[in-house]
């Protein structure tokens, strides 16, 4: 037992308490158990929130490595695509402008960004782009729109030259704001190759015509005086001739039909190149054509002492 007392001479009384000493210990040991237990569960709490925190800030820390890695690809991107990219807001305000579009229009970046994107386009189209532009934005689409690429427009650059452009175009939230982002190639060469193409094109088929035309007129002023030729040498024919007149004159009546032939022939190819010739279908005599054949190229065989003979097939009919 553990006793104490205390004595007031004023009042004339005084106090006295005794406790157990066993019961006093373990009163003690509860306290201290208390305040270990509560050390503990705030040390775990501690660390347990320490280490939260430090796995937090690595994985943010990783987060920022791969965003911006992310952004410098995105920049290089930009800066050696071969399309000038420019990125506008809603209200049609430059926010991004890679260096091909810096080449394309000849402005720097800084002198376009921030301020309206109108400044690039020709004052003749000024007016219908807003309106272009939100149609495009209500399109039930987002992303690339396949319609939108491959567009034929008109820039204007920074010396006042306007310029045919190719541009496809593609719309994207950011933060809550619509945004547009326009892929442009410059295809004044281009341009320029084709309209040479056409140029040579018409050129070419402005000889063709000339050399049908030529063909034409040649055939038609020979086809006369064949005419004569063959009128009055059937006429020749018709009098009276010695066996070797009449036959030097069959001859000449013959070959002058063949060369009249070959004529319409030079004809129906002028009307090929023209697209007008037609085809006819007409009955003929093999053998009629055996012997035009043989009166023609029968006089140089003859002047080199050959003989030309012809055979034809019985199973080939004559007509």
């Amino acid at each position: 037992m553990i006793g104490a007392w205390a004595w007031d001479a004023e009042l004339g009384y005084g106090v006295a308490t005794e406790m157990d000493v066993a019961e006093a210990v373990a009163a003690i040991t509860r306290i201290r158990d208390q305040a270990t237990v509560t050390t503990l569960v705030v040390l775990g709490l501690i660390f347990g929130l320490t280490a939260l925190f430090v796995r937090n800030r690595y994985k943010m820390s990783l987060a920022h490595d791969k965003l911006e890695l992310a952004s410098r690809q995105t920049g290089l991107i930009l800066e050696n695509a071969t399309d000038g990219i420019m990125t506008v807001d809603d209200e049609q305000r430059v926010v991004g402008f890679n260096p091909e579009a810096e080449k394309i229009w000849g402005y720097k970046a800084e002198e376009v960004i921030g301020k309206e994107m109108t400044m690039l386009l020709p004052h003749y189209i000024r007016d219908e782009h807003i309106h272009h532009v939100h149609r495009f934005r209500d399109a039930e689409r987002d992303g690339v729109v396949m319609e939108d690429r491959g567009l034929q427009l008109a820039g204007l650059t920074k010396d006042g030259r306007q310029f045919p452009a190719e541009v496809g175009i593609s719309k994207a939230e950011v933060n809550g704001e619509m945004q547009y982002t326009a892929f442009v190639k410059d295809i004044t060469a281009r341009k320029q190759a084709e309209q040479e193409l056409r140029d040579a094109k018409e050129a070419a088929e402005a000889a063709t015509k000339a050399k049908g035309d030529f063909l034409a007129n040649m055939s038609h002023e020979i086809r006369t005086p064949m005419n004569a030729v063959i009128g009055l040498s059937d006429l020749a024919l018709r009098t009276d001739l010695t066996p070797k007149q009449k036959d030097y004159l069959n001859k000449i009546h013959s070959s002058a039909i063949s060369l009249l032939g070959i004529i319409n022939d030079i004809l129906d190819f002028s009307k090929i190149e023209a697209g007008k010739l037609d085809i006819e279908h007409v009955e003929f005599q093999i053998d009629d054509v055996l012997n035009n054949l043989a009166t023609v190229a029968g006089v140089k065989t003859q002047d080199k002492g050959l003989e030309l003979l012809f055979r034809r097939d019985p199973q080939v009919t004559t007509a």
